[in-house]
């Protein structure tokens, strides 16, 4: 008898999304045959696992992007993936779960499985209906024009439902989402952002990286992103900065990630004079971002506080990662993270205020016995892991399919 065999369909970058890599070797690893569809991607970043299959197709991606951004009030978008989907059924004639990351490829989920008889797994990396409104392309004067046509929460109540399994990143969102949709109860899940402990808790770090930075460790600062945007608010670590190397002369911080055009932040560092204080390192491989944290003391998470509710109903995953590798944490008011912050004592919740910013950042590093109380208290946060959080996950996909075997 052959494994179930799993089609997942990715809008993004298998080779730089971490959070589908983890999902699919985890399935190759209970047994399944994963195969991935996606749309065909230049990456410096290569990924690979034995049982894991990647088919491409190739699309402009400038027209590809516009098509998705307005999947709801034109056919193109879906109608290219179920092509492609049927091209790949006709190549290998049967799968047994179709599963789809994130909200605009739910339609083409159902469509799926009802024309082969499918499970749906539907993974809502995002709590779109609410993240899709405050993304940097939908604040410009067409996004808004689109944003009024696309009705994104009738989409949502339409098809969300006909999933076999809902997958959501935090607790509370899952609270939300079966408010909107009782129906859900005994079909959603969570399975966290969480960073995988083999990689976290390596006892080698690579020597390049910590060669560099490792020796000024406990004078910097990080911030991990995978896109630099203006919410991120690092504005206001770039305005606090003027007033911490006045107490920390050799103090440093530095930027993993890319650097989108909303927001010149290199202009903003220039016109603070902070130039050697500041390191843009830009994209970094999945698997290096832990050797980049180990070469820091502290991990930044001060985030616009007004982009909508879900950004204080769930964890990002820079903070899973901050708390994998024990980088005391400065976060602002974000509910569930200042909350984990403020029980555990690991760190500082501030106002979004350069000066206060500041204050937790001279204090921390200044202060060596409160810092390495907060180091102390890690070892009190429980279930940050992959291997620990993914386990109701694995659960419910292994229900799913031995009731469709009955």
């Amino acid at each position: 008898m052959r494994n179930n065999r799993i089609l997942m369909l990715l809008e993004s970058n298998l080779h730089e999304d971490e959070r589908v890599q983890k999902t699919c070797v985890t399935l190759a690893d209970m047994g399944y045959e994963v195969h991935v569809l996606s749309p065909e991607f230049k990456s410096e970043n290569s990924f690979a696992f034995e049982h894991v299959q990647l088919h491409t197709f190739g699309v402009n991606h400038f027209w590809f992007k516009k098509l998705f951004a307005t999947c709801l009030i034109q056919p193109l978008y879906h109608l290219i993936w179920k092509f492609e989907i049927h091209r790949l059924f006709r190549d290998l004639a049967s799968f047994d779960v179709v599963y789809v990351h994130d909200l605009p490829l739910i339609k083409t989920g159902v469509e799926i499985k009802k024309k082969y008889g499918l499970k749906l797994v539907s993974d809502q990396h995002e709590y779109y209906t609410e993240f899709i409104q405050h993304t940097p392309h939908m604040l410009t004067a067409i996004g808004k024009m689109v944003g009024k046509l696309s009705n994104w929460d009738k989409y949502e109540l339409k098809y969300l439902p006909q999933a076999d399994l809902v997958i959501t990143v935090f607790d509370r969102l899952r609270e939300r989402y079966i408010q909107r949709m009782p129906g859900l109860d005994q079909k959603i899940v969570v399975l966290p952002n969480s960073p995988l402990k083999s990689v976290y808790t390596a006892e080698t770090r690579d020597k390049e990286i910590t060669g560099r930075y490792a020796a000024d460790k406990h004078h910097r600062a990080v911030f991990v992103g995978a896109v630099i945007t203006r919410e991120r608010r690092l504005d206001l670590m770039i305005d606090a900065i003027p007033e911490i190397i006045k107490s920390i002369p050799d103090f440093r911080f530095m930027i993993l990630g890319k650097i989108h055009s909303s927001y010149d932040i290199t202009e903003h560092i220039r016109q603070n004079n902070i130039q050697q204080y500041v390191e843009l390192v830009g994209v970094v491989p999945n698997k290096k971002i832990p050797d980049y944290l180990y070469c820091a003391a502290l991990g930044i998470n001060v985030h616009d506080l007004h982009v909508g509710q879900v950004v204080h109903e769930t964890i990002f995953t820079k903070f899973y990662q901050y708390l994998g590798m024990k980088n005391v944490i400065i976060t602002t008011e974000l509910k569930v993270m200042a909350e984990i912050v403020r029980k555990y004592k690991i760190g500082k919740v501030v106002k979004n205020e350069p000066g206060d910013i500041a204050k937790a950042v001279i204090e921390l590093l200044t202060n060596q016995q409160l810092y390495y109380e907060c180091l102390s208290n890690f070892d009190k946060v429980d279930n940050i892991f992959w291997e620990d959080t993914s386990m109701p996950w694995q659960l419910k996909m292994r229900e799913m399919l031995h009731s469709s075997q009955v």
